[in-house]
């Protein structure tokens, strides 16, 4: 480069920069004006804050999963005497149920009282374990009263806990008027219940609230005489696989007794988790272990209907019968049968007769329901 080109670069140089702080000043002069015309001002006091960044939404997203999801591997157990020691008490528990994923941790939740225990909270390492814990404990209570009166509920997340406490009041605001009507019902009011009722509230008018809760009280009180039940029976060809759907399906038809045939369940350590996955809340199960290739069978019934396993001295060969008894508005017998399809059908026929005969000589009255192939 020449030195006259040189010079001329510098010029140019020179006069941008000219015009640069010329439109600058231009610049500077606008704003004074627009801000004494108050068309531009500063807001007062105002600190803003940069947005968040793409990692802080996810840290935020994952942290918020994790704690939603921390409470499914607890549980709450509640009539546990407080003693020195609760790590010797839960491994006894656990020795007695012959359960041996031992909880990671415990505590003692609430102020300690003289005239009350303290719930104990157990957690887990999976979901699954904390899952199988609860059936296995609500079996082991129907067996050994050292431990019948304990109580194992899933531990509640906050909005949960919430939910839950406005559930407990509407349940019994409806209990004190059912006992006020002399009515000897007692009503339990799920989540999704208490969602739609609390959507019904008004702010003005009390009684208002109060007539609306006997309202949805009265169709509950409807549903639970014990008058008339609902019974449905299905063969599901193994429960194992189907959890989810049976559970579904209960929810959906709300059955008082559902009898199922084909169960496929052994009585082994691994049907714990499979029966508390098919059980929605309020229901229960009485059932029988398969005797051979295809077999079991169950009755999965309201826990405010009263159904017990009964002593049946016939025992078949071409056929599986579960007996039991049912105490409704009238007491009765209920005989869930599965005839086995490699017996040969007039066996099972005879013995069915046979099976009748006895059952005839009963006081009470008997349903029997089932599948036969």
């Amino acid at each position: 480069m020449t030195l006259n080109e040189i010079r001329t670069f510098h010029e140019k140089i020179s006069s941008l920069r000219a015009e640069l702080a010329a439109a600058n000043a231009a610049t500077n002069a606008a704003v004074k004006e627009l801000r004494s015309n108050s068309i531009l001002s500063d807001p007062p006091n105002t600190i803003t804050s940069p947005p968040p960044s793409f990692t802080d939404v996810v840290c935020d997203t994952v942290k918020a999963a994790i704690k939603e999801e921390s409470h499914k591997t607890e549980l709450i157990l509640s009539k546990v005497e407080e003693k020195d020691n609760d790590t010797q008490f839960l491994s006894d528990l656990c020795d007695t149920m012959q359960f041996y994923p031992i909880p990671k941790s415990f505590e003692r939740i609430g102020r300690k009282r003289d005239d009350r225990q303290r719930l104990l909270k157990v957690s887990f390492d999976t979901q699954f374990n904390a899952r199988s814990f609860k059936a296995r404990c609500d079996v082991i209570r129907k067996e050994n009263h050292a431990v019948a009166d304990i109580r194992v509920i899933p531990s509640l997340s906050k909005e949960e806990c919430v939910a839950s406490r406005k559930s407990r009041k509407m349940a019994y605001t409806m209990n004190q008027a059912a006992k006020k009507d002399g009515d000897t019902y007692s009503f339990s009011v799920n989540l999704e219940m208490c969602e739609r009722l609390e959507g019904t509230r008004t702010n003005t008018d009390r009684s208002t609230d109060i007539g609306k809760l006997l309202k949805h009280a009265r169709i509950m009180k409807h549903h639970r005489n014990m008058s008339s039940l609902s019974i449905i029976c299905l063969n599901p060809w193994s429960v194992c696989n189907k959890t989810t759907t049976i559970r579904d399906f209960i929810i959906d038809e709300k059955p008082d007794l559902l009898c199922l045939s084909e169960t496929w369940l052994t009585g082994m350590a691994s049907d714990n988790p499979i029966i508390s996955a098919m059980l929605p809340d309020g229901y229960d199960i009485q059932h029988q272990l398969r005797a051979s290739w295809g077999g079991g069978l169950a009755i999965i019934h309201r826990m405010c209907l009263p159904v017990q396993s009964a002593k049946d001295t016939f025992q078949p060969h071409s056929y599986e019968v579960l007996k039991c008894t049912v105490k409704a508005a009238q007491t009765f017998h209920i005989c869930v049968v599965y005839h086995l399809p490699k017996n040969n059908s007039c066996t099972f026929l005879d013995e069915l007769a046979d099976h009748f005969e006895l059952l005839a000589a009963e006081t009470q009255p008997l349903l029997t329901i089932g599948v036969v192939l």
